[in-house]
């Protein structure tokens, strides 16, 4: 089973699944056999651990189920010496499903309790620009560049494209996301300041990577503060939320 199944698996559990992505997830639920027992299983193991964990430690009831949850296993198995080929068969798939998902829980788990980390948050989109003048040379190579994660020749040619764009604040922003990219803090949450107190439409995506500026530099205090300016109506607001939840 793929990750991005359990991905899908966790964002339709929290109802974070947009309406075109919800009829897709539950269109294949109703059609896909081995898609559905895995997320019955996924739904079985994630609400026991939020039942039994508490702070990031096993709670006595966690303890005690997982002791129980084992003993009747091994003893089952006893019992099962001689399985048949279709009982065998459908053991094993049952088996390879649990640890998918136990693997996948134990990353879950490992991210849950050791905090966010901005490299969580970096997987940027793609970029295509729109800039207006004789810069096409400079805006492919930018574009390429950023979107191949090379964040220093990226700013180079942001920076020559606001030699005759000054006010892009598209390519502002993505010089500032390359900064910190490289951890040029102060330019980069400079010049983000200056784009939020804007009305631009980059103005919540703007606080949302000053936020993420400071989630770098392990401030938690400045990075929650900035991801509460971060409007109802604005793309980023849901994830915004998910990383408040994570950091109160």
């Amino acid at each position: 089973m793929k990750e991005e199944n359990y991905i899908a698996f966790d964002n339709y559990l929290s109802q974070s699944l947009s309406q075109e992505d919800l009829f897709a997830f539950e269109e294949k639920l109703s059609t896909d056999e081995d898609f559905k027992e895995a997320f019955e299983t996924y739904r079985e193991l994630s609400g026991f651990l939020e039942r039994s964990l508490d702070d990031g430690h096993a709670s006595k009831e966690f303890e005690t189920n997982l002791k129980s949850i084992s003993q009747n296993y091994f003893e089952k198995e006893k019992k099962q010496t001689q399985p048949t080929k279709a009982s065998r068969t459908f053991r094993i798939s049952q088996l390879a499903i649990a640890a998918s998902v136990a693997v996948f829980l134990g990353l879950f788990i490992f991210n849950t309790f050791s905090g966010p980390d901005y490299y969580d948050y970096s997987n940027h989109d793609a970029i295509s620009l729109t800039v207006r003048g004789n810069t096409e040379d400079v805006v492919s190579k930018a574009q390429n560049a950023f979107n191949n994660r090379d964040f220093e020749a990226a700013e180079n040619y942001f920076t020559q494209i606001l030699k005759t764009n000054t006010e892009n604040i598209e390519v502002k922003l993505y010089k500032a996301i390359s900064q910190i990219e490289q951890d040029k803090f102060n330019e980069a949450d400079a010049m983000l300041s200056e784009i939020a107190s804007g009305q631009s439409a980059y103005k919540y995506e703007a606080v949302w990577y000053a936020a993420l500026s400071k989630l770098k530099q392990n401030d938690d205090e400045a990075c929650l503060l900035l991801l509460r300016e971060i409007s109802e109506d604005a793309d980023t607001y849901k994830k915004a939320q998910k990383l408040i939840n994570k950091l109160d």
